[in-house]
Order: C-alpha cells, then sequence, then structure tokens
C-alpha cells in the first residue's frame, strides 16, 4: 500500500497530539511501504512501527490484535485502513466517547462510521478480533452486541477512502471472492451453498462474472485437500445481521434517551454538525 500509506497517515497524524501514538503494523510488505513509514516517522514522534516478516499462515484478525496488544494508551482506536483519508474531527469522536462513559457504567465499544473505540483492556479481554480472514469487525461487533456492550453511532461520514488502483481493483473483483470461497470450502460449506448464496450475492454483477465465481468452487476444493491450516471462519446469521444494521443513534438520541443533553460546546464548529446529524442525513461535502 505504498501509493496510499503515506497520505493516509498524515491525514491522522496532522491532527493528533503526543496524547495519541499510531501504531502500524506491516505484515511483510514487498514495496516500499517500510520506507515511507520510516520518514515519516522521522516527522511524527508518536508514530510506532511494527514489523513482521511475511507468515501467510497470520490473518487479518492476527495483525489487528497485534496492534491492540502493543498500545501503550489506556484507550484505542479501531482500526485505520491504509487507504483512507481522514478529516480532522478524530479528536472531536473521542470526546463524543468520553461523554458517554459519562453515562454507561460498563465499559462499551463506540463504533461509528467506519472509526471504532474502546478501553484497551476491555477490548483485550473480549477478544477483540476473533475471525481469522474475514468481516472480523461485524464478528466482534456481534460479541460486544451481546455483551450488552457496542453502541453504533450515527453521524456524518467523515473519512474519504482513496481511488484503488487497477490491480487493486482486479483484487477485489477476482482475487478477494475466491479467497473467501476457499476459506467458507474449508469451513465445509458445500456446493448448495453456493446456489443458495453467493449466487444472490453477486446478482448486480453480470452472468459471465457468476458463472466465473461458480467455477472456481470445484478449484477451492481441491485446494482444501493440500490445505495444512484451518481458518475460523465467521457467518453472520440472519439475527445476527438484523442487529447490526439495526440503525444507530446520533449522539442527541441517545442521551435523551436517559433523559439528558448531549454538550455539542466541546465540539469544534465543524464537529458539531458531523455528529448532530445521521449519516443518511447530511454527507461531509454538504458541511464545508
Amino acid at each position: 500500500m505504498g501509493k496510499t500509506i503515506g497520505e493516509a497517515l498524515r491525514s491522522v497524524l496532522s491532527q493528533i497530539d503526543h496524547n495519541y501514538e499510531m501504531v502500524v503494523v506491516d505484515d511483510g510488505s514487498k514495496d516500499n511501504s517500510i520506507n515511507i513509514l520510516e520518514e515519516l516517522k522521522i516527522e511524527f514522534t508518536n508514530l510506532r512501527t511494527i514489523y513482521l516478516p511475511r507468515d501467510k499462515r497470520r490473518n487479518l484478525a492476527d495483525t489487528r490484535n497485534i496492534s491492540v496488544e502493543n498500545a501503550k494508551g489506556d484507550y484505542c482506536i479501531l482500526h485505520i485502513d491504509c487507504d483512507d483519508i481522514w478529516e480532522p474531527y478524530i479528536q472531536d469522536f473521542v470526546k463524543v466517547f468520553h461523554a458517554l462513559e459519562s453515562i454507561h457504567v460498563k465499559p462499551f465499544l463506540l463504533s461509528g462510521q467506519q472509526i471504532n473505540m474502546g478501553k484497551r483492556e476491555f477490548l483485550l479481554e473480549n477478544g477483540p478480533y476473533k475471525n481469522g480472514h474475514m468481516l472480523e469487525d461485524r464478528d466482534m461487533w456481534i460479541r460486544f452486541f451481546n455483551l450488552d456492550a457496542w453502541i453504533p453511532l450515527d453521524h456524518v461520514v467523515f473519512r474519504t477512502r482513496m481511488p484503488l488502483t487497477t490491480k487493486q481493483k482486479f483484487k477485489k473483483k477476482f482475487l478477494l471472492p475466491i479467497r473467501q470461497m476457499k476459506d467458507n470450502v474449508d469451513k465445509g460449506q458445500n456446493w448448495l451453498f453456493y446456489c443458495k448464496n453467493l449466487w444472490k450475492k453477486y446478482t448486480s454483477q453480470n452472468l459471465k462474472y457468476r458463472i466465473f465465481l461458480m467455477s472456481m468452487y470445484p478449484i477451492a476444493k481441491i485446494q482444501k485437500l493440500f490445505g495444512k491450516q484451518k481458518i475460523e471462519i465467521f457467518e453472520p446469521s440472519v439475527n445476527d445481521m438484523q442487529k447490526l444494521n439495526r440503525t444507530g443513534k446520533t449522539i442527541s438520541e441517545i442521551f435523551n434517551s436517559v433523559g439528558k443533553e448531549f454538550d455539542f460546546s466541546q465540539l469544534s464548529q465543524t464537529a458539531q454538525q458531523v455528529f448532530k446529524f445521521g449519516s443518511k442525513e447530511r454527507h461531509f461535502e454538504d458541511l464545508t
């Protein structure tokens, strides 16, 4: 991710002070990512890096957990992807979190729009990530929901995803679905599963693409015969998805539900608008 990681990290590092640290885990990059990280560390002394040798047995949940385990702070903000640009409202999100702490006795995970936060100790006690490869965040949300410790917060999205390169688009359209298929085959899913689910999942895609994906099933089945590692796969149930699809509340709605009022004056002027409205009510471009 050398083409995007510098801009992504700079968008975050430029808006946080030394009360914060950023922990970056590099899982064996072969491009210039590490060089970019080393250059950024000269400019931003609160940037910490963990360089891992490439290991195919290590998955996304593992690397994300490594960052939480190595964090030094009492709280963790999860997890900034290296192709996202963040507008300067992360510290306002943190203020919202601490305001919620004043009305919630139990520890909780706050899930905003593509950004999460919780106490480090609490996260480590309950995972935080257990699913091996895909949907690791949804798996985490459901577990915290079942603990009555998940607060979905609705607000205006203040991050932008950088455009994918041609190579990344190819990986997302072809290689990622194949990887997902292999994972599910490893879990024991049969051909009928794909007839009922995978085909429906890609209804927006043309017929040739769906036939291509179906044809990958025998290949994934053969790969399973020679595979040495079992990956824990998370497959959300209908009830699980209903839990996650419940509309999150704005910070005003959450405070009003307990008979209190949120103090917006503690936020910056634009951030007041970001957190007053829901993601479907306003877009960030409408606020600036």
